[in-house]
């Protein structure tokens, strides 16, 4: 009985001085980052340079545009910006977990979006880019809407869900075959080895890897500028007072030289980023068109709805005899 009490009694001063240690470490862990003095931001290290992209000396930190961006906006807020790698496609999902406070990753400005999160003034005016390979009979954004010479549709890669992604979908969809890809560089290495005619990209990839990085010297950006755009950071409709911060800073950049010499850095700036204080004087725009209902919505996707499930119908009924047919052919 005693040595069970003797146990017993070891075992709670173990604990009490477990729990002693842990409480200060807890306490310490809680400092480092304390409540309102930082904003967690989302990117994907797969849209790669100018905007997130591994620094090459040491692959744990990182390097582009948008990191010097975050960190400047977070000296100016008195907050630490720190970095949240997500897919680029879930950054909506991820403001809406919380798992982040701000998505800052060449989101474009939409008047859907903008609807649903809080977004800031644009940081970026962007615009689309037609890239092919040298002596590549694709030499203007028209001809993109001609069949190739031996009758084959021109192979187009994009980044999904981009501007990019809705602008040749709609203007190209019936004349080209558009492929979707999570990042940058692979529509680059594919034109390259002439799996596809031509990508559409932001004009800031384009520039960084052709003509600043020179990486792939077969490439050449043709046709010109199209279909102008502006990068935002969104928060969620609960976090206003954090995109009002972002607006102050983002102002107070510009009018200090520093948002200049970032994009310097990066071989970014041009004449339209000269624009951005008289876009912010009128922003944002007007949201003319009132956003679809569930019912426009259905009501709209009923015709696919449809033609798919006449689709599997046909194939329901098709696919017995079928089976039948090979299955007795195999046995004979």
């Amino acid at each position: 009985m005693c040595s069970s009490a003797s146990r017993l009694l070891r075992w709670s001063l173990a604990a009490a001085a477990l729990w002693i240690w842990l409480v200060p470490a807890r306490q310490n862990a809680r400092a480092d980052a304390p409540p309102g003095k930082s904003f967690r931001w989302g990117a994907d290290r797969e849209g790669g340079g100018p905007y997130i992209y591994p620094d090459p000396k040491d692959p744990a930190k990182f390097l582009g545009f948008e990191v010097d961006l975050a960190d400047a906006l977070g000296r100016r807020m008195g907050r630490e910006a720190r970095l949240v790698l997500c897919g680029w496609d879930q950054i909506p999902s991820d403001l809406d977990r919380g798992d982040i406070d701000l998505g800052l990753n060449g989101y474009e400005y939409t008047a859907q979006r903008a609807r649903h999160y809080a977004a800031s003034l644009p940081y970026y005016i962007y615009e689309l880019g037609l890239c092919v390979r040298e002596g590549s009979p694709i030499q203007s954004w028209a001809a993109l809407k001609q069949p190739a010479s031996h009758g084959r549709k021109p192979r187009v890669g994009v980044l999904g869900g981009s501007s990019a992604d809705r602008y040749v979908t709609a203007e190209f969809g019936g004349t080209c075959e558009i492929s979707r890809f999570e990042g940058t560089v692979e529509s680059f290495l594919l034109i390259d080895s002439g799996q596809l005619d031509a990508t559409v990209q932001d004009l800031p990839p384009l520039e960084f890897y052709l003509n600043r990085l020179k990486r792939y010297p077969k490439l050449r950006i043709v046709g010109g500028p199209a279909q102008p755009g502006y990068y935002v950071a969104y928060a969620r409709q609960s976090d206003q007072p954090l995109i009002d911060e972002v607006n102050t800073a983002l102002r107070a950049l510009y009018a200090d030289g520093t948002l200049r010499r970032i994009y310097e850095k990066y071989g970014l700036w041009n004449a339209q980023q000269e624009r951005l204080s008289e876009v912010w004087k009128t922003w944002p725009p007007q949201d003319a068109a009132p956003e679809a209902g569930a019912l426009t919505q259905i009501r709209a996707e009923l015709p696919l709805f449809f033609r798919a499930a006449g689709v599997t119908v046909v194939l329901a009924f098709l696919s017995m005899p079928l089976a039948v047919a090979i299955g007795l052919a195999v046995a004979l």
